[in-house]
């Protein structure tokens, strides 16, 4: 099922977007693109959370919460 969306012209590594289409077996390079940038922001938000290590003090008692 194909989602309503704004298309956007970017210029990107054609060879890249084809390798990444091949390996993933994505239907077209749209989906291949699209992909890669879901990856890209959750790659983002894993390190920005990694980036809170030690900066937040967690108070509560696990064993009672079980």
């Amino acid at each position: 099922m194909r989602r309503k969306s704004n298309e956007t012209c970017v210029a990107v590594d054609r060879k890249l977007v084809k390798e990444a289409q091949t390996l993933g077996k994505f239907s077209n390079e749209g989906a291949a693109v699209e992909e890669a940038l879901r990856e890209l922001v959750n790659k983002l938000k894993r390190k920005s959370m990694l980036d809170l290590f030690g900066k937040v003090r967690w108070e509560g008692d696990l064993n009672q919460m079980r």
